[in-house]
């Protein structure tokens, strides 16, 4: 594997466009969408930074998710099937559809995400509860809507409802796991619609890390 950056371009029109509800929880579904957006996250961060094609073997695959390589083929026989990923000239080249160097991608995570060789959530989740597909799912959702400028995506329960399928009463959970695993900050900021109200907003670990509401918040509240 190439030397891990602290982050790498992830595509996202797919993401706000509501493809992420395609990674369904069903009981026939959960195993490979999981698997898939796990294999897309490896993907990415293998990718050229300009071409967006990554060349990963299923041994790099399996060292990265600690998956088996079943799972591993039908995460990536979803990925093919929406869409997002299509295989190259050999087994190991991929290339990520839609993939414009310039425009339209996300900071998504990469060396944060990582003890030696291996994603540490990935590796740890079972596949078996629907809760991880979640997570995952509302990591993408992160990446996809963080606002430059705060490093804070600010994004309501409906929004994530609406956009990832995610239903209502799951949420909270799924962003509990994220930040139990260190994945992801929750920020309460003041709130633009309310002068008492306070909102949520999610920090990715290994984005600017030292853009926060912490080194931020008396400039903010000075002007």
């Amino acid at each position: 594997m190439k030397k891990r950056t602290a982050w790498c371009k992830l595509p996202t029109e797919w993401i706000v466009n509501g493809n992420l509800k395609k990674f369904k929880t069903s009981s026939t579904e959960a195993t490979s969408s999981a698997a898939a957006l796990m294999c897309l996250t490896v993907i990415a961060h293998e990718a050229d930074p300009e071409s967006g094609i990554a060349r990963v073997t299923y041994s790099q695959f399996e060292s990265a998710l600690s998956k088996s390589r079943k799972t591993i083929a039908s995460g990536l026989r979803k990925l093919e099937k929406v869409g997002l990923v299509i295989t190259g000239k050999t087994q190991s080249e991929r290339a990520l559809i839609g993939y414009n160097p310039s425009k339209g991608w996300g900071k998504f995570p990469c060396k944060s995400l990582y003890k030696n060789d291996e994603i540490e959530f990935f590796s740890a989740c079972t596949l078996r509860q629907r809760s991880e597909l979640d997570a995952i799912k509302m990591l993408f959702l992160i990446v996809a809507f963080r606002d430059q400028s705060r490093n804070l995506a600010m994004i309501s329960y409906d929004k994530v409802t609406e956009i990832a399928g995610i239903p209502r009463e799951r949420i909270k959970t799924a962003i509990s796991l994220l930040a139990a695993n260190g994945i992801v900050f929750v920020e309460h900021v003041p709130s633009s619609t309310s002068d008492y109200g306070i909102v949520n907003g999610y920090r990715l670990r290994g984005i600017e890390p030292y853009n926060h509401y912490g080194t931020r918040g008396r400039s903010e509240i000075i002007s």
